[in-house]
C-alpha cells in the first residue's frame, strides 16, 4: 500500500512530519479524505481535527487553527497558525459540534435578529471582530477538550 507524508507546519516550527496511509481533514468545502496518489489540491482548512490513519497503528490526531492544505507528489503539507498533537486522548469527538455550537450561539442569534428585522445583514466592524474572536474561541475550546480526555 502506498503512503503519503503528512507535514504540519506553523510559522515557528514543523509540528509533525510522518508517513501515513490516509488523512481526514476539515476544509472550507467540508471533510476530505486524502489518500496516496490523490490529485494535487490546494484548499483552505477549517479549525478542527486532522486524523492520520496508518495500517496497524492508532489514529494520529492533530488539532489545527485553520490554515492552508496543499497536496502534491504524496506530500500533504498543512500550513497553520497553531497546531497541537492530541496523543490519542480524545475518545468521543462527537462532543465537538455540541460544544462549538454552544459557543457560537451569541453571534448566530445576533445575525438572525438582524436578518429578521430588516431582511438584510451587513456586519459592522465590531461583528467582524466578534467573528474573529469566535474563531479563536473555537480553537481554544478544541484544545481544552483535548486536554480533558
Amino acid at each position: 500500500m502506498s503512503t503519503l507524508t503528512l507535514k504540519i507546519q506553523t510559522p515557528e516550527k514543523i509540528v509533525l512530519e510522518q508517513q501515513i496511509d490516509q488523512a481526514l481533514v476539515n476544509t472550507a468545502a467540508g471533510q476530505m479524505t486524502i489518500l496516496a496518489d490523490h490529485i494535487p489540491v490546494t484548499i483552505d482548512m477549517e479549525i478542527g481535527q486532522i486524523l492520520g490513519i496508518s495500517h496497524g497503528q492508532k489514529p494520529l490526531r492533530v488539532i489545527v487553527n485553520g490554515g492552508t492544505l496543499n497536496f502534491e507528489n504524496n506530500i500533504l503539507h498543512i500550513l497553520t497558525v497553531d497546531a497541537q498533537i492530541i496523543e490519542n486522548k480524545i475518545k468521543d469527538t462527537t462532543l465537538f459540534p455540541a460544544m462549538l455550537e454552544a459557543k457560537n450561539n451569541n453571534i448566530e442569534e445576533e445575525i438572525s435578529k438582524a436578518l429578521q428585522a430588516g431582511g438584510y445583514y451587513e456586519p459592522d466592524m465590531s461583528t467582524i471582530y466578534l467573528l474573529a474572536e469566535e474563531r479563536l474561541v473555537k480553537y481554544e475550546l478544541l484544545k481544552e477538550l483535548a486536554d480533558d480526555f
